[in-house]
Formats: C-alpha cells, sequence, structure tokens
C-alpha cells in the first residue's frame, strides 16, 4: 500500500516536501549554535546570513550591532537602485570596455531595483536586504549614512517636505533628524525665492556634505554628546546641530560668504574648506553646558602653482582638453596631518564644436594632487605619495585609512566616485560614471570601475567602516 501511495507522487511534489523539511530544520537551529557560528563568519556573510528566514534574520541583526563596536568594518561602494531610464548596462563589453578577469560579475538585468553593496577589495556584490529611501548626503564611521528624502509631490508643500535621517544599512536602524526646512537656517537669506525654483529634488541641492564631530568611538545609538554639521543650500553655508535638539542652528563665526566645498571634523575641531581655497576651523567644547562651535583659526589659500596650471585648457589637437578641479580636506587620524586633496577633472570638447556645444562631453578624472598642512606657517606642502595610506573620496564624506586595514586595495592610490553634480546635472544620460582609483606612485590614468553599475539619479558612494 505504501508503495503504490509513493509510485502516485511527482518528482516535483517530492522535492517540494523534501525542501520544506530542510528549510523548517534551519529556521529551529538552537540560538546559541547560531551565534557559535556567526562567531566565525565576516561581517559581509552575516549581510548573506540575514536572508535564510526570519529568525535568523532577527538574530543576525543583533549579532552585527554587537561587533560593530569591536570589529573594523569591510568597506563598500554603495550602489542604489536605480529606473530604466536612470541607468547604463553594467556589462563592460556593452560599453566598450574589457572585461576583467579577476572581477565577478554578479549583477543581473532583474535585479536593477534592489541596492547593492560592492566590495572594492574583492571585487564582489552585496545586496542590502532593504531599499535605502532618499540620497545619501554624508557617510560616517561605523556604517551611519545620513539621507534626505523628499515626501510629497512637491518640495516644500503642505503635504510633503524633507525628511531627514541617520541611517544604517547594517543595523537597519534609523535615528530621525529635525527638517533642515523647519529650523531658523531655512530662510529669505538661505534659501531665496529666486532660487528655490531652481532646485529640484536632489539632496545635493540642500545638503552637500555633514560630518559628525564629538563621536569617539562612532556608536550613534548609546552616545548623547555629539553634533552634526552641514553645508547646506544654494550658498554653501554652515549649521550645526546638537544630538536631542529640535533644530538646526547657525553661528556668528560662521562668516564666510564665499561658501564651503568641503568640512571634516578632526579631534573636536570642524574644518572647512571655502571655495576661494582658505580654511576655517572651529573648536567644540563637549565639556560645557550647551556645546557651540568657537572660532579657532583661518587658514589662508596657498595653493601651489602646480596646481593653478590644471585650470588651463590644454589644445591637443583635434581636441581641447579643459580642466576642472575639486577639492577636498581629510584628516589622517594616525599620522596626525590635515590634507587637501585636488582632484582634476578633464573634458574632452571637439575643438570645431567648442562654441557650440549643448549637452555635456564626456569627462574623466585625469589626476590628484595631495597637499599637507604645516600649521607653524601655515601653508600647504606638496606630497609625493601618501606612503601606505588610502583616500576615499566623492559625494560624502572624504576620508584616509591604513592600506594594512584593507589589503585588498592599492595602497598609495586614491579612490574616487562622481561627485561632478554641473555636468550631472547637465546631461543625465551620462552622469554618475566617473569612479575609479589614482595610484599616485606611477601617475598613470586612473583605473576605472567598469565592472560596476552607473547611475545618474543617485551616484554611488562610500559606506565607511
Amino acid at each position: 500500500m505504501s508503495g503504490e501511495y509513493y509510485s502516485t507522487q511527482t518528482e516535483t511534489e517530492i522535492n517540494k516536501r523534501r525542501m520544506t523539511f530542510f528549510f523548517q530544520n534551519w529556521s529551529s537551529l538552537n540560538n546559541d549554535l547560531l551565534e557559535s557560528i556567526f562567531d566565525l563568519l565576516p561581517i559581509v556573510d552575516m549581510l548573506r546570513i540575514r536572508g535564510v528566514c526570519s529568525p535568523w534574520r532577527s538574530l543576525a541583526k543583533t549579532h552585527i550591532k554587537s561587533r560593530l563596536i569591536k570589529l573594523k568594518l569591510p568597506l563598500f561602494l554603495v550602489l542604489p537602485r536605480r529606473d530604466d531610464a536612470d541607468m547604463y548596462v553594467e556589462d563592460p563589453e556593452d560599453c566598450g570596455c574589457e572585461r576583467n578577469p579577476n572581477v565577478t560579475y554578479r549583477i543581473e538585468k532583474d535585479n536593477r531595483h534592489i541596492d547593492r553593496l560592492y566590495s572594492p577589495e574583492d571585487k564582489s556584490f552585496y545586496r542590502l536586504a532593504n531599499p535605502l529611501l532618499g540620497d545619501c548626503v554624508g557617510s560616517f564611521s561605523r556604517g551611519w549614512l545620513m539621507m534626505l528624502y523628499f515626501s510629497g509631490k512637491k518640495i516644500i508643500d503642505d503635504q510633503g517636505g524633507v525628511n531627514l535621517f541617520m541611517y544604517s544599512p547594517l543595523l537597519e536602524i534609523k535615528i530621525y533628524l529635525p527638517s533642515p526646512l523647519r529650523s531658523p537656517i531655512y530662510n529669505e537669506d538661505s534659501f531665496p525665492s529666486s532660487c528655490i525654483g531652481g532646485c529640484n529634488n536632489r539632496g545635493k541641492h540642500w545638503i552637500q556634505k555633514a560630518t559628525l564631530v564629538g563621536l569617539d568611538d562612532g556608536d550613534l545609538i548609546t552616545s548623547n554628546r555629539y553634533g552634526l554639521v552641514i553645508i547646506y543650500g544654494p550658498f554653501s553655508k554652515l549649521a550645526f546641530l546638537m544630538c536631542g535638539e529640535t533644530q538646526w542652528r547657525s553661528s556668528s563665526s560662521f562668516d564666510d560668504e564665499e561658501g564651503y566645498v568641503d568640512l571634516t571634523c578632526y579631534k573636536n575641531s570642524i574644518f572647512a574648506l571655502s571655495k576661494g581655497g582658505s580654511v576655517d576651523v572651529w573648536k567644540w567644547d563637549f565639556s560645557s553646558f550647551d556645546p557651540t562651535p568657537t572660532r579657532k583659526m583661518n587658514i589662508p589659500p596657498s595653493l601651489p602653482d602646480i596646481t593653478k596650471n590644471n585650470h588651463k585648457s590644454h589644445d591637443l589637437g583635434e581636441y581641447l582638453y579643459v580642466a576642472h578641479t575639486k577639492r577636498y580636506i581629510i584628516p589622517t587620524h594616525s599620522h596626525g596631518e590635515i590634507l587637501l586633496v585636488e582632484r582634476c577633472i578633464g573634458q574632452f570638447v571637439p575643438v570645431r564644436e567648442l562654441f557650440h556645444v549643448t549637452i555635456s562631453q564626456s569627462y574623466f578624472t585625469a589626476k590628484f594632487y595631495v597637499h599637507r598642512m604645516n600649521f607653524d606657517k601655515p601653508e600647504w606642502i606638496r606630497l609625493e605619495n601618501i606612503g601606505d595610506r588610502l583616500i576615499f573620496v566623492g559625494v560624502n564624506q572624504s576620508v584616509s585609512f591604513s592600506a594594512k586595514d584593507f589589503p585588498g586595495c592599492e595602497k598609495n592610490s586614491i579612490y574616487f566616485t562622481d561627485d561632478y553634480w554641473e555636468k550631472i546635472d547637465e546631461n543625465p544620460l551620462y552622469g554618475g560614471h566617473d569612479m575609479g582609483f589614482f595610484n599616485l606612485e606611477d601617475e598613470h590614468d586612473p583605473k576605472r570601475f567598469h565592472d560596476i553599475l552607473r547611475c545618474k539619479r543617485s551616484p554611488a558612494f562610500w559606506l565607511l567602516p
């Protein structure tokens, strides 16, 4: 009888019963056993573990949180999801490039609406469990991001507005922040009506850069003594918010009329790089009842001549090479230095079309220069190399790490993502593509990240360890 019963079962039904039994066993494993297994796994494998089943997901989330404080996290490049109209194909052969035999190509055509992480160390991709909501306007240690999201059909209306929050993709935790549009910093002086109409719902039009001050261990969940500083608005002004406050504030010491292009924190001091090349420094005293910034010094611009020459156009025969320079200010905590990095972006324009260009031409990062601050004078001193260090720049916070912490990355190199917003906005079919790394020793053309996708609406950004 039993033989007749089993003979009537199709192979599909038998496999289905086996798979059901299989997954039931995995989900019912003892938590202590799972914890022992999780202890042996790197963080990147924990990202995959979360997708097995709900019990594993919950336990893995708790486990990751406990390990974030103890372990050095891997470095990731966050690749925002895209719509069909927003993206290029991701296969290098489709865009005229050669495939890299050392790269694992794992992105599939039907996965285009899923946020992914790309590891420049092992050239692999990892899926994020939950989609990122909004644009990244800041990236901090321990995998924290500042995200800005617009709700409603209009940027500012009764139903919508700006939602700002800190988010950890690894912990899947959000910390909501006050909206800049509901704070005193949002007024006619900082956001004139004539400028609002020209802004769209890109986060960078509202917050260009953000950094944390006063947070030594990177644990946003348990700490209540830290501040956030942002570059915001069409005039690139500064504002700050202390933990627990309900409104963003400005300061009478924030007086640079030129506006700022980058900022960073070093030893409870904020270094802000102005558009004119000067650096303003403020100190925060967190021992006081109401920590506020106190102006410490102003470092006048003193860029070397070799950098200024990069602003000139170079006649390359049939093409005219037009250079654009972006600057970043970066602390090196292990060396106790402040670095100024200059990025030269080349745009190749056909000479015959020089006065008839209607859309962006191809632009690529061509070279980097690095300078160290000499606080005794003060002045910038050019560095020929950065030794065993790595520098990461792009749309979010600029940082430096030891190459020993990331053996898969090439030392003495600058890793970069596309943040040439003027051209990204001008030609939405091409922006977001300028990503790769540049080795300061060989000074050859930067090596491009041809193996990853490119997004014109939300360029890739770094998820920092």
